[in-house]
């Protein structure tokens, strides 16, 4: 081949085993979590022509010696660089309580592309456990200060405080958000990972969110300020929608209920179920709450 060939260059081989290859892997383990491909790549750059297994021979002669940690691989390292910046959140000891008392929501984003224009955008959803009303919020980018400024804004719209936010994982709720609820007297609870069942409300919420408004509606207007208007009118709408899970209340009739001082018994799950056999069975005909 010529100079002037597409080949790719090849950099001057070195020993695959030398010392300047244990010492720049050794060196670069201690301070990274790369695997040995991305380190395999580093290598190259630098000049050293080693295949990936060989790097993983490396690392595991390194750790028998004593020169890298065995316990601290490249998942733990990960794990406790995460839990170091868990300052407020927890995770569930126990079932959470049943007790349908308002205040105790679950929360997520998810990544929306608008039906007709093909723009990505975040949306931030808050929904009450014992209302099952839904919030939601527009945001340009997953961030914690967003998070923290649609949990405000859920709050506001709710009209009663938050005592309790279950979320996921997700960097979105550290940090900055993990302080909000802090200095507001939240409590942060955390779902296992990969478990988005335990997020369930949320997570149907999303679903209807798809299915009504994402993937039909093609008049919502571009940006975050029109997608915000047609998320406020699709909360308004589900909000005011009977629900079979609240006795065929609707959310904000029953968060009104909840919040009643002369409001004494609260429902249980099974009486929820009672109620709704009996309205499928009967009908009209059997005399329910007045419905909003």
């Amino acid at each position: 081949m010529t100079s002037h060939s597409r080949a790719r260059h090849t950099p001057p081989s070195r020993t695959a085993r030398s010392p300047e290859v244990v010492d720049y892997i050794v060196k670069h383990r201690q301070a990274h979590t790369d695997d040995k491909h991305v380190l395999r790549e580093y290598l190259y750059r630098a000049g050293y022509v080693v295949s990936p297994s060989t790097v993983s021979r490396v690392i595991r002669e390194a750790k028998e010696k004593g020169l890298i940690p065995k316990v601290i691989n490249g998942l733990l390292m990960g794990l406790k660089r995460r839990a170091q910046k868990r300052i407020h959140a927890q995770r569930r000891k126990s079932r959470p309580d049943k007790e349908m008392v308002p205040g105790k929501v679950q929360m997520d984003h998810k990544h929306a592309v608008i039906y007709g224009t093909g723009a990505a955008r975040k949306v931030f959803a808050v929904r009450d456990v014992a209302t099952r009303a839904i919030f939601m919020t527009a945001a340009c980018n997953a961030t914690a200060v967003a998070a923290g400024k649609a949990l405000r804004a859920a709050q506001k719209q709710a009209g009663y405080e938050f005592s309790e936010v279950q979320t996921d994982n997700g960097s979105e709720f550290r940090a900055a958000f993990e302080e909000y609820c802090r200095d507001s007297g939240k409590k942060h609870y955390l779902i296992p990972v990969k478990s988005p069942k335990y997020n369930s409300l949320v997570e149907n919420a999303f679903k209807y969110l798809e299915d009504t408004l994402l993937l039909r509606d093609d008049s919502i207007l571009p940006g975050v300020k029109g997608l915000q208007e047609a998320l406020d009118r699709h909360c308004r709408r589900y909000n005011n929608k009977p629900n079979n899970a609240l006795r065929y209340f609707c959310s904000k009739t029953n968060t009104v209920r909840l919040l009643s001082p002369n409001h004494s018994a609260l429902l249980t799950a099974n009486e929820m179920k009672y109620n709704i056999a009996l309205f499928n069975l009967y009908g009209e005909k059997h005399p329910l709450p007045n419905m909003c």
